[in-house]
């Protein structure tokens, strides 16, 4: 068996350890993007079709209305805690491709759109609120 010669070697093995070892250690810790594990209310900022701002509101995970009502309630709040939008909507929220979990698309004034700060759905087995993202 022919003997290592480091010096031809050394610098083979430190460009892989610098590549290799930092992409293993970020593999091994990484937890991935999550989706599959989240529970419960996602508000994001969005864009309609038209153009205009609008808030959707995802539903992760199982979730039931607690009377077997067709409708729950729908509220936002402004940065101060005053509910600024308050809608009723159908339930359960719609499936449309491009989207990972029901959904709902709330359209207001811009205004409210962007002064909404943390949304809620009322009337789920499930405590759901979430902050705007």
């Amino acid at each position: 068996m022919r003997n290592l010669d480091l010096r031809r070697h050394t610098p083979v093995i430190v460009i892989v350890m610098l590549v290799a070892a930092p992409l293993a250690i970020w593999a091994a810790t990484s937890g991935g993007s999550g989706d599959s594990n989240k529970q419960g209310l996602i508000a994001e900022r969005s864009v309609g079709l038209t153009g205009a701002p609008e808030l959707i509101l995802s539903i992760a995970g199982n979730v039931q209305v607690t009377t077997g009502a067709s409708t729950v309630r729908v509220e936002c709040t402004h940065k101060d805690g005053r509910v600024i939008l308050k809608t009723t909507q159908p339930w359960p929220f719609i499936q449309e491709p491009g989207y990972p979990y029901l959904h709902v698309h709330l359209g207001d004034s811009p205004e409210k759109i962007e002064g909404a700060r943390r949304c809620r759905v009322l009337g789920t087995d499930a405590h759901l609120e979430a902050k705007v993202q």
